[in-house]
């Protein structure tokens, strides 16, 4: 499936070159090497540089099933893989357990399952 996605991605140019995880050939680890090297660049070309630190695993946690799959289906996805990554992402429920007892369940209507 995840090879199936990124042959639509490559082929309607839809991928950052910038993008380094899920891509062959590149990871967290070849980003993080990159943006050393263009860091170094700068410090040695005496230039300033501030750094921003983001924590996007909780935007993540924000995004909207139904509008991710409005998003996919935007992006040219259809057919069998938009119905399987409906069936994947929709109708989920969750219940936590704190201390003993646990919820009740829940709608899952959004996050990374």
């Amino acid at each position: 499936m995840r090879d199936r996605i990124m042959d639509h991605l490559d082929s309607n140019d839809m991928v950052s070159r910038s993008q380094h995880v899920f891509i062959h050939g590149r990871s967290c680890l070849t980003n993080l090497l990159v943006t050393f090297e263009a860091w170094t660049e700068l410090l040695h070309g005496s230039y300033g540089l501030d750094v921003i630190y983001l924590d996007y695993q909780k935007a993540f946690d924000t995004v909207s099933h139904h509008r991710l799959l409005m998003k996919l289906g935007n992006m040219g996805f259809t057919g069998k893989i938009l119905v399987w990554l409906e069936d994947f992402l929709l109708c989920r429920k969750m219940k936590v357990q704190v201390n003993g007892p646990y919820s009740g369940w829940l709608d899952v209507l959004s996050g990374v399952p």
